[in-house]
């Protein structure tokens, strides 16, 4: 049994020539093969994005440590593990190597040793999967996304947040990836100052432990963390960093409700990309109908699958000249959900530092849209103990 994907980073081209040799009869695939690295970063992006399994590399090609590339690599979330492949050994850049984190350190003549060595990284991650597995963890992940502002996209999410954490009684995260103009931590009371940008900016500390710090409890079951700090942020994080942001929080809850804000740029696409479910809100508005029809096509032309979306309507209206029948004949696909308008309830509550309450019509909307969703249910009250069983 070999890794079925390989990434190949050598610029020895003799080493190059033997390794291709030595893989040529060996059932596995080659996804990527590189001479050099001009950053590490852009090695970072093509495992992400290929993600194979194992990496054959030439540690002289990488413009950092080796140890500082693994540890880079491992807080992708990406499980490849390193093959170091060397023209020439020494004893002591094996014990380096090794101690960085390479699995396995190879040298000519590679033959069998080759061969050898990928049946034991495959071996290896075998076991390490059959013993991982009953603790693995990936959540879903359910992003908000409003065709333009003022759709109710942060209502929206804030709410679904707190449905989806009162039906689960777990650990849920809401989530505010709106770097731009972000309410989540106005709406939710968040008392953190610190967030996304925060965690973004400390990728090598990212660990339970260090994200306790940064998320806040405002409601049972529900913890909070902002887009960016409360002072005036410097920088939106970048694709990359993100991406292992969102990786990371898969990790630590069942369920994640992500604000991402109004419009669509590549980081907003490059959220969507990372997204189990994208909840598209929409108005019954013209020109947030148009948006939404150039939305969705340019979503689609991006290669995102159709059956991610979830269109809801949000504020709908009794009377309006624009049905919900022409929204799905306008955009082409059906309504997931109508909310209805209350504009006043909802500017009254957040006045007063709150959401709607429960039995509000607005949130009994909202609450069928996550049963449906995410098929959850509200779990029944306990029944208290009574000593005589009455």
């Amino acid at each position: 049994m070999y890794p079925a994907k390989i990434g190949i980073v050598l610029s020895d081209s003799a080493l190059w020539q033997e390794v291709q040799a030595s893989l040529a009869a060996l059932p596995v695939q080659v996804v990527f093969e590189l001479q050099g690295v001009p950053d590490p970063w852009s090695l970072l992006e093509k495992i992400e994005k290929f993600a194979p399994e194992t990496l054959l590399l030439e540690p002289s090609t990488l413009p950092i440590a080796l140890s500082d590339f693994v540890r880079d690599l491992r807080s992708t979330g990406v499980d490849c593990e390193v093959v170091v492949v060397r023209s020439r050994p020494s004893p002591d850049d094996i014990l380096d190597a090794l101690r960085a984190g390479a699995m396995e350190y190879l040298y000519p003549p590679l033959g069998d040793s080759l061969k050898d060595a990928l049946a034991r990284v495959s071996r290896r991650r075998d076991e390490h999967l059959a013993g991982a597995q009953a603790k693995s963890r990936r959540g879903k992940l359910i992003g908000v996304l409003s065709v333009k502002g003022g759709c109710g996209a942060t209502t929206l999410a804030c709410h679904t947040a707190l449905e989806i954490a009162h039906h689960t009684q777990h650990g849920t995260l809401l989530a505010d990836l709106d770097f731009h103009c972000g309410l989540v931590r106005f709406l939710m009371q968040s008392k953190s100052r610190y967030s996304l940008l925060d965690a973004a900016n400390n990728l090598q500390r990212l660990d339970p432990s260090f994200w306790r710090g940064l998320v806040s409890n405002g409601y049972d079951g529900l913890e909070v963390i902002a887009s960016t700090p409360l002072e005036v942020p410097q920088r939106s994080p970048a694709d990359r960093e993100l991406r292992r942001v969102l990786h990371f929080i898969r990790s630590q809850y069942d369920w994640t409700v992500a604000d991402l804000g109004q419009g669509l740029d590549a980081v907003a696409l490059s959220e969507i990309e990372e997204l189990d479910t994208l909840i598209l809100v929409v108005t019954q508005e013209v020109p947030a109908l148009q948006l939404a029809k150039l939305m969705l096509r340019f979503i689609h032309e991006s290669g995102v699958p159709a059956d991610k979306i979830r269109l809801v309507v949000n504020r709908v209206a009794r009377r309006n000249g624009i049905s919900l029948e022409d929204v799905e004949s306008v955009l082409g696909i059906p309504v997931f959900a109508a909310i209805p308008n209350d504009y006043g309830s909802l500017e009254q509550a957040y006045a007063h530092g709150r959401l709607l309450p429960e039995g509000h019509r607005v949130r009994n909307a909202i609450k069928e849209l996550t049963q449906r969703l995410t098929g959850l249910t509200t779990p029944e009250p306990r029944k208290k103990f009574n000593l005589f069983g009455l």
